[in-house]
């Protein structure tokens, strides 16, 4: 009855290396990816497409430093990033967020996430986005600067 008044359960989840990325979470981030959203998901996906998307982001994240980070609303995700750590640098190159959870900071709560995981785990010294559609992303680099950047 009251929707509005529920409270979301936010969470995030990292994948990397050592981290065994779910069939189910993989058909979601494809289609997060390729722009098909519908009510229910995972939708069914093209089997020849997802099997080439599935080896290359197995590939991707099966390499050191490299690392997908996922959003996840009500356990179920929301969005996801991916980046590379390389020279105490920590390189986001997308975020990607579903439709519905845009406009609503969930790609800054996603990359504050990133910056804290990588600080505190790497010590890193630059949180650097690459390929950046929004500006939101660069006040996250105004508070690094600043030292105040906080999840």
């Amino acid at each position: 009855m009251f929707e509005f008044l529920k409270k979301e359960k936010i969470n995030y989840t990292v994948y990397s290396k050592n981290f065994e990325l779910k069939e189910n979470n993989l058909k979601v981030i494809y289609n997060i990816l390729k722009k098909n959203f519908y009510k229910k998901y995972p939708k069914k996906v093209n089997f020849r497409e997802f099997t080439e998307f599935k080896f290359n982001l197995l590939s991707f994240i099966n390499k050191k430093n490299n690392y997908i980070f996922t959003i996840n609303r009500n356990n179920k995700i929301a969005g996801f990033s991916i980046g590379v750590l390389k020279n105490k640098n920590f390189y986001e190159s997308h975020i990607y967020i579903h439709p519905k959870f845009q406009r609503k900071r969930f790609g800054s709560k996603l990359s504050l996430r990133a910056l804290s995981y990588t600080r505190s785990n790497f010590k890193i010294k630059n949180f650097i986005p690459l390929n950046v559609e929004n500006n939101a992303i660069f006040d996250i680099n105004k508070h690094i600067e600043i030292g105040r950047a906080h999840v």
